[in-house]
């Protein structure tokens, strides 16, 4: 018995190493609300960027069982009021025995430069949680490794701020997320690998079919190489429904539909395949569900 108890320090290292792999691939397929449909999931200067008080919410799920299933929930609120935005933003992820949540507040300016053009500015503020799920463990769950992990991770100050440029056609975008890391250099060091970066432009053309609005997209996660992605969303003249597609270099795609009821209300459902080949074995992908709701226009 005490023999079997010797070799378990070594298999917790092994499992948080198998974690770490895990979570790096779950972040390298974003929501893919924060292209189109909620700018202000990556940005906050789009915090009150759309009139009125807007709600959404976003799931991602893996497609394997429930062990080691990686699991992203979101909720952002926010409303504009003059030229000043007002936002919260708040996510809740699970990879396996990890537990990472986000609770961020913002304020956005939004300057009009000219007819139709504006300048966009936005600062996020809150704390950032992380820690090994107790109840998930299945064995000793007094291990000193595992309350050092948890003790180690307290509750820290965590910024996002964003700039962007609009006007009828045009969104250009920068968001510096994370600055916690580049205050606290000791952050690099969690098993929640953060984006030291997020870029994006886009242009919007418009006819009588319809929508098309071509977006590419750049950025960097830390020790890993950047992600480029690239993709396109149509839609119909009157909004009511949206069809995208995005390619990413981390070797995978996400395909998205999208319907609008009312001028309220919008669904989306979009599924992403694997960013790895060789987890297609174990994963086929992931899907993901998006709700935004549309109040106080007036």
């Amino acid at each position: 018995m005490e023999r079997k108890t010797q070799y378990y320090p070594y298999f917790l290292i092994i499992l948080l190493f198998l974690i770490v792999n895990t979570s790096v691939f779950a972040q390298l397929s974003p929501l893919v609300s924060v292209y189109y449909q909620n700018q202000y999931l990556a940005n906050p200067a789009f915090s009150g960027y759309q009139k009125g008080l807007n709600v959404n919410a976003n799931y991602k799920h893996d497609l394997v069982g429930e062990s080691g299933t990686s699991v992203n929930n979101t909720l952002t609120l926010d409303y504009q009021y003059n030229k000043m935005g007002f936002g919260l933003n708040v996510s809740m992820d699970k990879d396996g025995l990890i537990n990472a949540n986000r609770y961020l507040a913002s304020y956005a300016y939004h300057l009009n430069i000219s007819e139709g053009k504006a300048l966009h500015f936005g600062l996020s503020a809150g704390i950032t949680t992380e820690n090994l799920n107790m109840g998930a463990i299945i064995g000793d769950m007094d291990d000193d490794l595992v309350m050092q992990y948890n003790n180690q991770m307290q509750p820290s100050f965590d910024a996002d701020f964003g700039l962007a440029y609009t006007d009828k056609n045009l969104t250009a975008q920068f968001t510096i997320p994370n600055m916690r890391s580049i205050l606290q250099k000791q952050d690099v060091d969690r098993i929640y690998t953060p984006t030291t970066f997020f870029s994006a432009i886009s242009y919007k053309f418009d006819g009588k079919a319809g929508h098309i609005e071509p977006k590419i997209v750049y950025r960097g996660l830390r020790n890993y190489d950047s992600v480029l992605d690239a993709g396109v969303n149509l839609s119909t003249p009157t909004n009511n429904f949206n069809a995208l597609l995005m390619y990413h270099s981390s070797n995978n795609a996400t395909l998205g539909f999208g319907f609008t009821f009312q001028q309220n209300y919008q669904f989306q459902l979009a599924y992403s395949t694997p960013t790895v080949s060789t987890l297609r074995q174990y994963s086929p992908g992931n899907f993901q569900v998006g709700l935004k709701l549309h109040f106080l226009q007036n």
